[in-house]
């Protein structure tokens, strides 16, 4: 969805230039100031980040940096046989890890040759034989550009340029904590609050739109991927082993799973969803189906003997209930009672968590039997 106000028309000369494309990334605005101060150097290097990193608005800053200096600015068609020589230009390719095999190589010998001016982005997954050994030639004089997430002062820095302005220190945490760090999300996330309004007074919420359009990107995945972070965001463990038994299929699958979903930017370091993708997700998915996938996330904790009481609850509050539920909060309690539960505390406050967690055994027992006896 687009939303078009006075505001958003205001700020979109901002969003095209450098020092707001690349405001927080540290490593994409080092290798700008490079070519800026010497275009006619020779520079050969790769770029790598995920997806949302600014990999593309990169390219798009070192082109405009490259045109404004004379440099002719060329992509694949570079490469061809032809009479342009590398000292005329600066060859800039996005998204490489989507390029044949036959491109790649093309890169590479042109990479080699001479002293070019080559920079090519792509993500860390999939890797193909031809991608390592393209990465391999543009990074003999220095490594690859790695773009990561921001923290929160990039994110910080990123907002105030986006608005032109200081933002407001509940608008920062409200993008740092929902986006992971990711500029295209905290972009999305800016330029939505700013046509809805929000970003002045009381603490800011996520706009329905940036949620939305989340979950239209999500809804593109491949099938089996989406049930994969679906079922990490209704609670199951990072864990091949455990993610395996949840979908019925082989752990080596949930290995590649796990890359694409790092590849598309969608992980956070410990292995749980970006909250807005989870959100995403979660709400997106049909109440049944909900309810099934994290049955089947219970049942699947409870045989690896991994903790379930989070999820326990999750399902509670989703309406459902069994007598697997019922032996989670008896788990639970003789834990917290040996005071070896998660935040269970000692003396007293273990004695007052395991009591709690007896009572929530019983009466799931009380409404099993009756719902057993209808």
């Amino acid at each position: 969805m687009t939303y078009v106000n006075q505001v958003t028309a205001r700020s979109r000369p901002r969003q095209g230039r450098p020092d707001v494309s690349l405001a927080g990334v540290l490593p994409a605005q080092s290798l700008y100031e490079t070519v800026c101060a010497d275009p006619s150097a020779p520079l050969s290097i790769g770029v790598v980040g995920a997806g949302g990193s600014g990999k593309t608005a990169l390219l798009a800053a070192l082109r405009e940096a490259y045109l404004a200096a004379g440099v002719t600015v060329l992509g694949l068609e570079a490469t061809q046989p032809g009479p342009l020589q590398s000292a005329d230009l600066a060859v800039l390719v996005d998204n490489a890890h989507q390029l044949p095999g036959s491109d790649l190589d093309r890169l590479r010998r042109f990479a080699l040759a001479g002293d070019p001016r080559i920079v090519v982005a792509y993500r860390p997954w999939p890797r193909t034989p031809e991608l390592d050994a393209l990465e391999e030639a543009v990074s003999r004089r220095q490594p690859p550009v790695l773009l990561g997430r921001l923290d929160r002062r990039g994110t910080q820095a990123r907002c105030a340029a986006l608005l032109g302005q200081a933002p407001p220190a509940a608008t920062v945490d409200l993008l740092y904590e929902q986006t992971g760090g990711s500029p295209m999300l905290v972009d999305q996330i800016v330029s939505s609050l700013q046509a809805a309004g929000q970003l002045a007074g009381d603490p800011p919420q996520l706009p329905l739109g940036v949620i939305d359009r989340v979950r239209y990107d999500l809804d593109r995945l491949p099938r089996l991927l989406r049930a994969m972070l679906l079922a990490v965001g209704l609670g199951a463990a990072p864990d091949a082993d455990i993610i395996a038994s949840v979908l019925a299929v082989d752990p080596p699958v949930i290995a590649d799973l796990w890359s694409m979903a790092r590849s598309h930017g969608l992980l956070r370091s410990d292995g749980q969803l970006i909250p807005l993708v989870r959100r995403a997700l979660v709400t997106g998915a049909a109440p049944g189906t909900r309810r099934v996938v994290q049955r089947l996330v219970l049942d699947v904790h409870l045989e690896h003997g991994r903790p379930a009481l989070d999820l326990a609850q999750q399902l509670l509050a989703a309406g459902v209930r069994s007598g697997d539920i019922a032996k989670v909060f008896e788990t639970a309690a003789d834990a917290a009672l040996a005071g070896s539960a998660p935040g269970a505390g000692t003396g007293s406050d273990a004695a007052a968590s395991a009591a709690q967690l007896y009572d929530q055994r019983s009466e799931e027992r009380r409404v099993g039997k009756e719902c057993r006896s209808r």
